[in-house]
């Protein structure tokens, strides 16, 4: 089982990646929305709410990461070729998906981290048990904004909130052009995708 792509196929670390970043994304999708309705505002939800943040938070970062990796790991091998049936349409709309679902997955946790570093729930002065970026209890992220601001919080909070929107569109596209090329086309797309061709 080859690690890198070939012309004719995905190799495993792409193939690893792209279904973890996936696994990932249907739990912070579902983490993120249980966060922000699943609690009321008594003080043990609160807490457990700080708690199930913080786990967001360090998926998130790993999701990052592991976008990063898949980029890199992309630049440097060759992308198999896409159905020999395809028309020029329909590899644009495919290239302009997987552009939309990189910058998404991207921009997403940015957002999320610049939504919880403007924070003032961040801010130590004013609040004695303050909420940090960190990652799994390991280390903290840097903030770009050391004082809380409600404002530019929010702004960030609507911006991370649409772009998870959008990231979810997207995938949900990205999941039913697989599966149309399977039951309907009947190509490789997916299989490439599972076990490589």
């Amino acid at each position: 089982m080859p690690l890198r792509n070939t012309r004719e196929s995905w190799g495993l670390v792409a193939r690893l990646l792209h279904w973890l970043i996936a696994l990932l994304i249907l739990a912070l999708v579902a983490i993120g929305l249980y966060a922000a309705n699943g609690f009321t505002d008594s003080f043990d939800d609160l807490m457990a709410r700080k708690d199930l943040t913080q786990f967001h938070k360090s998926l998130g970062f790993t999701a990052f990461v592991l976008v990063a990796l898949r980029l890199v790991w992309r630049a440097v091998n060759p992308t198999p070729a896409p159905p020999p049936q395809s028309d020029a349409l329909e590899r644009a709309i495919a290239r302009a998906g997987h552009v939309g679902l990189y910058a998404l997955m991207i921009a997403v946790p940015v957002f999320g981290w610049l939504m919880a570093s403007s924070s003032p729930l961040n801010d130590a002065d004013a609040y004695p048990q303050t909420i940090p970026n960190e990652v799994f209890g390991l280390f903290h992220m840097p903030d770009p904004y050391p004082v809380g601001d409600r404002e530019v919080s929010e702004f960030w909070g609507w911006m991370h909130f649409w772009a998870a929107m959008a990231l979810i569109a997207v995938v949900a596209g990205h999941a039913l052009a697989a599966l149309w090329h399977h039951f309907v086309r009947g190509d490789n797309v997916l299989m490439r995708m599972i076990r490589g061709r």
